[in-house]
């Protein structure tokens, strides 16, 4: 710091100074004030160049700045765009692939095309949710939804162009099922305590029903759903308190929470066996 008060720079700068200093006070006593902006004008000349160059510097320098902001943010919402359009590809694709394997599997249905869940029933303990098809698209009330996993539920509600699916959660959802191992039958239903877990309940089975953790359940064929098709995998036994009879807890193949592509089987009508069947 020393050194700066002892440089030729600093005794500039005090020379100046002064020299600026008796000038105000010189014109201030004789009133000349044109003289003294003059004057002003003529020393501070050099310093409004420097701070015009440097404003102008500025100015190009964020005009450049933002064109560039522009021109990143046009090319980020271009890379976007081909990002969704890519996702939407490679989706369509997926479900083109599970339609052709389930026309396979079940070649004598006719299936909608992939339905998307729009929206879940937040106040229904069962899990409902609303796709995005409906009567215009051939979907009827009681039409069975699945997935190429298995049976996701039934339309319950259908509009226009949407339907509430009902799941496997809820109590009024009641199927015939058997054991693919064992091929032993009982009643798959729902309830509100089996749902809060994500489960659902294999009942009226016989206390010596050779059922156990593992097996593979699956319709037996209804009025709602075509018979053989995967429902669920059983966890648990449990026997009634009666004593008289048991359960199996099964857990659905899929989850109606997570669920978000399905599809409808729009022509389903039950075969003659399976009216017999049921009607015993």
């Amino acid at each position: 710091m020393r050194d700066f008060f002892e440089s030729t720079k600093f005794k500039i700068l005090v020379g100046f100074m002064a020299l600026l200093l008796g000038a105000m006070i010189y014109f201030g006593t004789t009133g000349s004030y044109a003289a003294a902006d003059y004057l002003f004008d003529l020393l501070l000349s050099p310093v409004k160049k420097v701070s015009s160059g440097i404003s102008e510097g500025i100015s190009e320098s964020l005009a450049m700045l933002l064109n560039a902001n522009e021109q990143l943010k046009k090319q980020m919402n271009e890379l976007y765009s081909q990002i969704v359009d890519y996702n939407e590809v490679v989706r369509e694709n997926e479900d083109l692939r599970t339609m052709l394997g389930l026309s396979r599997k079940y070649s004598n249905y006719e299936f909608s095309a992939p339905c998307h869940v729009i929206s879940r029933i937040t106040n229904d303990p069962y899990c409902a949710f609303i796709i995005d098809m409906g009567e215009n698209d051939g979907i009827k009330k009681g039409d069975p939804v699945v997935t190429e996993s298995g049976i996701v539920g039934v339309c319950d509600e259908v509009s226009a162009s949407t339907a509430v699916v009902r799941s496997l959660y809820s109590p009024e959802t009641s199927i015939g099922a058997y054991t693919v191992r064992t091929m032993r039958s009982g009643i798959i239903s729902g309830g509100y305590e089996l749902s809060v877990d994500g489960h659902i309940m294999l009942d009226y089975l016989e206390n010596d029903t050779d059922v156990e953790a593992g097996d593979i359940v699956v319709t037996t064929g209804s009025e709602n759903f075509p018979s053989g098709t995967v429902i669920g995998v059983v966890e648990e036994v449990c026997g009634k308190s009666s004593g008289l009879s048991k359960y199996a807890v099964v857990r659905p193949v899929e989850d109606p929470t997570s669920v978000s592509t399905v599809f409808v089987i729009v022509n389903y009508v039950p075969d003659e066996a399976t009216l017999i069947k049921n009607a015993q």
